[in-house]
């Protein structure tokens, strides 16, 4: 098939994100060797672009180059499975399981990461959070769903920041990406879960703002694990609150 660039994206991105796809999805399974000319005709483009968009597989750990034998698609465990480009991927061909092991690992990290805030947050970091809260509350109740997903984006953004340990803030970025996926993958939605999980967020406000850190670890907890309850939390035509 031939590719045409979206506004704003490169040829050699387009290619890449194709190809990303079709290992996610298994249609190029792992020891499938590549070669600049299989993708040239494949997609229409030259070697160039089919050379740098192969180089982008590799710097994601998706494909390895060897010599005398060409450009191998490598196992899922290779793989940088914290690139956002991969989470896009990865959701768009396996969303539920994308979902539940993304939701694991918040149930594990997210009650450490809101401990660590509780007890290292600053005034302009607790004034972020408040706002991010303040506007997920407002666009519950007035069903206003992107400015809903948006400030869940923030609120946790401001936890993982808030905690003061570099490495666990790294995870917002993670976050971000993998709202972002689930986004494309279908219009979220606002439903009876809706205004439980804006009472649980206020709750975790309130652990982390007043320093109890038992509190915030317990109210993340509950926050994460209540998401992962939903009937379609793993729903691709649904973003659960959370």
């Amino acid at each position: 098939m031939r590719i045409s660039p979206r506004r704003g994206a490169t040829l050699q991105s387009e290619v890449a994100d194709a190809l990303g796809e079709a290992v996610c999805s298994k249609q190029l399974p792992p020891g499938t060797v590549l070669s600049a000319e299989t993708v040239c005709s494949d997609y229409g483009v030259s070697r160039t672009v089919a050379r740098e968009a192969l180089r982008e597989l590799q710097t994601l750990g998706m494909v390895a180059a060897r010599q005398q034998i060409g450009t191998t698609v490598l196992p899922e465990e290779r793989w940088n499975l914290f690139s956002p480009r991969v989470i896009a991927w990865r959701s768009r061909c396996d969303y539920s399981r994308q979902t539940a092991e993304v939701l694991q690992m918040r149930l594990g990290l997210e009650p450490v990461a809101a401990g660590l805030a509780a007890a290292a947050i600053s005034s302009e970091q607790e004034r972020a959070l408040t706002e991010a809260w303040q506007q997920l509350r407002d666009a519950a109740r007035e069903g206003d769903v992107s400015g809903f997903v948006a400030a869940d984006i923030a609120f946790h953004r401001c936890v993982y920041v808030s905690s003061g340990n570099a490495l666990v803030a790294q995870f917002a970025v993670i976050m971000d990406a993998v709202f972002s996926a689930w986004q494309s993958s279908g219009p979220p939605v606002l439903g009876e879960h809706t205004a439980a999980s804006v009472r649980r967020h206020g709750r975790l406000l309130r652990a982390i703002t007043t320093g109890d850190v038992r509190a915030a670890e317990r109210a993340a907890r509950a926050l994460v694990s209540a998401t992962i309850a939903e009937p379609y939390a793993s729903a691709p035509q649904a973003t659960a609150a959370g």
